[in-house]
């Protein structure tokens, strides 16, 4: 179980491109004693039983309308070894809920076929099971299942991903029969 209450100091744009996606020990005071010189005034955080586990903390720009912030996100192992293995998931992941134009799905659909043409089906299954569905547009939540469609015989977390689809184009007010079509 993963709590964390965090109150953003404002950190200045540069600062932000200089930590953005990078891993906290990557940092040049990593492992400061003041969670204000991670660039929060105030954060407490209980990861519960984490012992046998590595979790690795980032900062992430938090745009607001009157300025910029920032805010802090863990991830588990498996999400770090992904993205040091195919750089492009950070920024997927960061623009996944934005992702509904032309312009902006292209460089990930292109991504994702990549991975099928190459067959690294363990690469592109792994990053089917960190999706998040809350997390995705409309259009990425159907996209992602409608590309890989062909390949979900090699995909062993296709199937999963699909009932959580289903799942959450219901929540969401949508006709998962009409959406889903061919699917299914």
């Amino acid at each position: 179980m993963i709590a964390l209450d965090v109150n953003p100091e404002a950190v200045s744009s540069e600062e932000i491109s200089i930590r953005q996606n990078r891993p906290v020990s990557s940092w040049s005071s990593a492992l400061a004693d003041t969670p204000f010189e991670r660039g929060v005034r105030s954060a407490n955080c209980s990861f519960g039983d984490i012992s046998s586990s590595n979790v690795q903390i980032y900062l992430v720009p938090l745009p607001f309308k009157n300025g910029s912030g920032s805010y802090i996100i863990a991830f588990d192992e498996d999400y770090s070894h992904l993205v040091s293995r195919l750089p492009w998931v950070a920024d997927f992941f960061e623009n996944a809920s934005f992702a509904n134009d032309v312009a902006s799905l292209l460089p990930y659909y292109s991504h994702l076929n990549e991975l099928i043409v190459e067959k690294d089906f363990d690469s592109l299954d792994d990053l089917l099971n960190q999706i998040k569905v809350q997390q995705l547009s409309d259009v990425l939540l159907v996209g992602v299942l409608r590309l890989t469609y062909l390949s979900k015989a090699y995909l062993p977390s296709w199937s999963n991903l699909l009932k959580e689809v289903q799942y959450e184009i219901e929540r969401r007010g949508y006709e998962k029969d009409l959406i889903l079509s061919g699917l299914l």
